[in-house]
């Protein structure tokens, strides 16, 4: 199960993650207040979603001032915004309390994807 993120002007050129990682990097940019709470919140809305330019470097920005230097290569980053170098466990947290555990991402991943917005003419989300 995965999410893609394509440019709005050149469909080549895409950023793919699986979903785990995703809602992860999406909570992120929500807690780094990068965007007014809807806009970010529009991130979670595969098909309907898109983000304008300004709103993409905007996302790259916080997450490389903020963020990314915070995290060392081999750091996850989890759904509640903890740091950890614990490997992911590969448990499905089945049960409400527990499914943020489910969430995570990588500093590799989160640098990707702030790579693919500082690039973008702005991007949809599929």
């Amino acid at each position: 199960m995965g999410v893609m993120l394509f440019d709005l002007v050149d469909d080549t050129y895409h950023f793919s993650v699986n979903f785990w990682h995703y809602r992860a990097i999406v909570e992120a940019i929500r807690r780094l207040e990068t965007l007014p709470n809807d806009r970010a919140a529009d991130l979670h809305d595969v098909y309907v979603c898109e983000m304008s330019r300004e709103e993409a470097h905007t996302i790259a920005k916080a997450l490389n001032d903020k963020l990314i230097p915070t995290l060392e290569a081999d750091d996850s980053l989890l759904w509640g915004g903890e740091i950890t170098k614990e490997p992911d466990d590969g448990v499905f947290h089945r049960d409400p309390a527990d499914q943020h555990k489910n969430y995570r991402t990588t500093a590799d991943v989160l640098q990707n994807f702030a790579d693919f917005c500082a690039k973008s003419h702005g991007f949809r989300v599929t």
